[in-house]
């Protein structure tokens, strides 16, 4: 996203102010209700609108210069790759792990577990705390898979604070007129 907006210097100044602002109000619109929506396990669908209306706005560029088409070439492959994050940001929010792989995750530790009692120990406490030990490391590896399977909830979630602070980078560039028409910057959002 911040490679799009520093690209814009290269246009006309109507032209790349226009895709500013349609990037910003992107940025604004996924901070602002996407991630709140993503939150609760849902998937949001509000950052389409204004993600068209920049593509749009690149496409529709009618570059009079070579510089200007090599902008506008630059403008549609960084596009692209945003589609692309985009997609993977949304398919995280949908896609968990199956039930089976679950049942396949809790035999297994059942097993685990159980296979500690096959060894032998002259000293029962020691067995006990290694039983225990083995255990807890399992039970670790469940709570980080489940920590991977929602990855925009709780304590260990992603937070949208890298769109926040690439679109507060970009009041330092010297061709910027503040936030254009789109408004206010986004604010970070909690749980």
């Amino acid at each position: 996203m911040g490679s799009i907006y520093r690209d814009t210097q290269g246009l006309p100044p109507e032209v790349g102010q226009s895709i500013r602002d349609d990037l910003q109000q992107y940025v604004t619109t996924v901070v602002n209700q996407e991630w709140s929506v993503q939150r609760k396990g849902k998937t949001p669908d509000q950052g389409w609108e204004p993600l068209r209306k920049l593509h749009s706005s690149i496409v529709t560029i009618e570059p009079t210069t070579m510089s200007q088409e090599v902008i506008q070439a630059e403008l549609l492959k960084v596009l692209n790759e945003l589609y692309s994050a985009r997609a993977s940001r949304l398919s995280a929010v949908q896609g968990h792990i199956p039930d089976v792989v679950w049942w396949i995750i809790l035999f297994g530790g059942f097993i685990t577990v159980g296979f500690t009692y096959l060894f032998g120990f002259h000293d029962f406490r020691m067995h006990v705390v290694m039983t225990m030990i083995v255990a807890a490391s399992l039970a670790l590896v469940v709570v980080l898979i489940v920590a991977l399977d929602w990855p925009f909830r709780g304590e260990a979630s992603i937070s949208p604070d890298a769109y926040i602070k690439t679109q507060k980078s970009w009041s330092d560039l010297p061709f910027n007129t503040g936030l254009g028409r789109t408004g206010d910057a986004p604010q970070a959002v909690r749980n």
